[in-house]
């Protein structure tokens, strides 16, 4: 059992000295070495759910989740960009049985658009989008407004990843979050289909009633934003068929780790029918989800920590 961030925090203890200690006890490889850091298994690889954890995985994990050090010292920061810090306290709800932060999602596109850098030119191109290509306020709001709000958004996230338009794209992937619920909503632009991607099973027979309108809202948005920018196919976005996809691993029980499930899908998802998918996932009524979504949160912490963009590690 992992222990909650929201146990007593104690005083300040950086890193290095959790790192230093563990090394002097289990005589474990100083991971703060940037040969490490930058040797891969953190970095351009999708993470391993059927792999045990680590000792580098159980060190960072267990300093993160252990309510250590100052709640608001920031943990991860990408050099230059203000806006991509997170604080521990932040980066905590990564432990067992917390509902993870937006903002976690957020840092989790950024690493998996750098990764997408180093894909050999004959692969899939995916691009990622923060979950705040429109908030909650503005999917209610005039379309006009949401247009602004979302056109101003994907121009963010085209120049910060250095794609110069999404004719470059082949899956364009738009976190949601609605109610407190995250999903995933992926656009193949190249065949102008849409697939929304829940880790939840219920109301399967009332997809209109479960998204409010959402999905097609962004297909709207997506489609003008396409034929603004002279895209091939933003008429054809119109019509696109919206399908939910219905995976083996769904739940109906599990509501928080759906964040994990949003960031695991994320990573994994990469256009093919479901049988090709290899997620990882168990299904829920199978023994062994709970313990693949406890660990993929100790691996997920650990890649966030070490991975290159983060210029605190």
């Amino acid at each position: 059992m992992y222990q909650s961030a929201s146990s007593q925090r104690s005083c300040g203890q950086n890193i290095s000295h959790i790192i230093s200690d563990e090394k002097d006890e289990e005589n474990v490889v100083d991971s703060t070495d940037e040969t490490l850091v930058l040797a891969s298994p953190y970095i351009n690889r999708v993470v391993e759910l059927s792999e045990k954890l680590t000792s580098v995985e159980k060190i960072y994990s267990d300093w993160i989740f252990s309510a250590r050090g100052f709640e608001m010292d920031v943990v991860f920061q990408i050099e230059d960009q203000p806006d991509s810090g997170l604080t521990r306290t932040v980066l905590e709800t990564l432990s067992h049985d917390e509902y993870v932060h937006f903002a976690v999602v957020n840092v989790w596109a950024r690493i998996l658009n750098h990764e997408e850098k180093f894909k050999a030119d004959d692969k899939i191109k995916r691009l990622f989008c923060t979950y705040q290509m429109l908030d909650g306020g503005t999917y209610g709001s005039s379309y006009e407004m949401m247009q602004a709000d979302f056109f101003g958004n994907m121009i963010k996230v085209l120049k910060e990843e250095q794609v110069a338009s999404l004719k470059e794209v082949d899956l364009l992937f738009i976190p949601v979050l609605q109610s407190d619920h995250f999903y995933l909503v992926c656009f193949y632009m190249k065949k102008c289909q849409i697939a929304v991607i829940d880790n939840s099973s219920l109301y399967d027979d009332s997809f209109d009633l479960k998204y409010r309108g959402s999905p097609e809202k962004l297909r709207h948005l997506v489609e003008d934003f396409m034929l603004i920018r002279g895209v091939v196919g933003g008429r054809k976005m119109h019509k696109a068929q919206i399908s939910r996809l219905k995976m083996s691993w769904r739940t109906v029980d599990n509501k928080v780790d759906r964040g994990i499930f949003l960031m695991r899908h994320m990573e994994t998802f990469e256009g093919s029918s479901l049988r090709c998918w290899r997620c990882g996932f168990v299904k829920e009524v199978d023994c062994g989800q709970k313990e693949q979504l406890d660990e993929l949160r100790c691996k997920y912490a650990t890649k966030i920590l070490l991975h290159y963009l983060n210029a605190r590690r």
